[in-house]
């Protein structure tokens, strides 16, 4: 009767947080669309690129590129359909995430520490106002967990090959991956072995089976960044964007930098398990080993990890770091300090948690409709009428849409059908005679489009439904490619 009972338990935890990790994700969709179709920059740059498959995209890897595509495919190029891609990618990782923790812990220990990343505002914050590829890597980082979790308690042939496409998609997604295997792997080094399951296939095997799987997914796209080198990594000089501000040493700036966007990453999530611990109550579920092991290994993969990103900034010199870069190592910081906070066993303690994690669904909601609802902003410019004015030239047949990448796939969201040119390797060199129109900001200067002559250009207004009074001008400039 007693099992019954804790498995009915277990199924209600579990039933619930989908639910309710459902429900959120829903509403945040639902509210997007609300908000209006203007686009941010990366929705823009996702209007732009991926409406096709490719090897490479630029200085961004291909994943969420490709998964967009798709869904541009089937349902076409809308805002809508970026909307609900981006929840999806959210729910699948928290869900990922859940399913990770319950092999080690009951469910409702790891429905709770699940919900602890809702105390991370690169995922909960960031991810929902702008974010695309680190949303990519939020949920490949959640996979990579949840298929490493099966290795660890059962490791069969399908749990390496698991392993090995979790690596890949990882490794598609963003370059910063890379540091959560090799620090996992580094903290498993220094722990006994796994206190649950059995290991049905040995390590080397298993390895070899799941490094073979991740290299043949990951050879195309490899074989376009050794091509591309210079576009594949154009993003790498933002390590040094900022000023030298904490220290006159080239290395110790970097390490400094790392260490304090680590400290930032956890501080939120630190201070609920602090409160969570020590919130009293009676002791009515003190943990088991399985859970103080998986602790252990989460924590000591975070700080290796952070560690080892440390040294590899100092000796980039690096003068920035950004807190969402640290992605792969706030998960595991923050699901171990969950764990940490639970392992006192007081009966407050999942109360503070879930009421933590509440309080942060409602901010969040309101705060992006607050900021994007009622007041201007990128999102309430209203490109219809930028998209009607261009009809005439550009239904005339051998005409391209350049210039400012977020006008165009604002203007792209009312007109999917009408061709971009931003030049090679992304797009085909442009035709003689063919036409580019470019769009940029009244206020900006006006590029020079090589190998092109201007035939003319006119002032057209955007308008801001939030202030009518006020909108946007935009410079709509005609060229022919000599």
């Amino acid at each position: 009767m007693h099992q019954t009972q804790a498995g009915r338990a277990s199924n209600r935890w579990k039933t619930r947080l989908v639910l309710a990790l459902c429900a959120y994700f829903a509403l945040q969709a639902a509210l997007r669309i609300w908000l209006g179709q203007g686009v941010h920059l990366d929705e823009g740059q996702l209007m732009l690129f991926a409406r096709q498959f490719q090897w490479g995209y630029g200085g961004q890897l291909p994943l969420y590129y490709w998964v967009q595509a798709g869904v541009f495919y089937l349902f076409g190029p809308t805002v809508a359909a970026m909307a609900v891609t981006k929840n999806l990618w959210l729910l699948a990782g928290y869900l990922l995430l859940f399913d990770a923790l319950r092999r080690f812990v009951d469910t409702p220990r790891a429905a709770l520490a699940t919900l602890g990343i809702a105390f991370s505002p690169d995922i909960v914050w960031e991810a929902q106002r702008t974010l695309t590829h680190s949303v990519a890597l939020f949920t490949t980082c959640a996979l990579y967990l949840a298929a490493l979790s099966r290795v660890l308690t059962r490791a069969q042939i399908r749990d390496w090959v698991l392993l090995g496409v979790a690596v890949a998609l990882g490794g598609l997604s963003k370059y910063n991956f890379w540091i959560l295997p090799l620090a996992s792997a580094a903290a498993l080094m220094t722990l006994p072995p796994s206190p649950v399951g059995h290991r049905a296939m040995r390590l080397p095997r298993g390895l070899m089976l799941a490094g073979a799987v991740a290299v043949v997914l990951l050879a195309g796209p490899m074989l376009w960044i050794v091509q591309n080198f210079a576009l594949a990594f154009s993003s790498s000089r933002k390590v040094h964007l900022g000023s030298a501000n904490m220290s006159d040493v080239p290395f110790l700036n970097g390490v400094l930098e790392v260490a304090g966007a680590f400290a930032m990453v956890l501080v939120l999530a630190a201070v609920v398990a602090a409160l969570a611990r020590f919130s009293g109550g009676p002791v009515v579920n003190p943990p088991d080993e399985p859970a103080r092991w998986l602790r252990r290994f989460l924590m000591r993969t975070a700080v290796i990890g952070a560690v080892v990103l440390a040294l590899a900034m100092g000796l980039a010199e690096a003068t920035r770091v950004t807190q969402r870069w640290l992605i792969p190592l706030a998960m595991p910081g923050i699901l171990a300090l969950m764990l940490w906070a639970l392992e006192a066993g007081r009966s407050r303690a999942p109360k503070v948690i879930l009421g933590g994690a509440g309080i942060v669904a409602v901010a969040i909601a309101a705060g992006i409709f607050t900021v994007f609802g009622l007041r201007p902003s990128i999102l309430s410019y209203d490109f219809r009428s930028l998209s009607e004015a261009l009809a005439p030239q550009m239904e005339a047949g051998d005409t391209a849409l350049g210039g400012n990448g977020w006008i165009v796939a604002s203007v792209e969201v009312f007109a999917p059908d009408w061709p971009m040119q931003f030049g090679p390797p992304l797009f085909p060199e442009p035709a003689a005679g063919s036409h580019l129109m470019q769009l940029t900001k009244a206020q900006d200067e006006a590029p020079v489009v090589e190998g092109a002559d201007p035939l003319g250009e006119s002032l057209i207004a955007v308008p801001d439904r939030l202030r009518p009074d006020q909108p946007m001008m935009v410079r709509a400039a005609l060229w022919r490619y000599r």
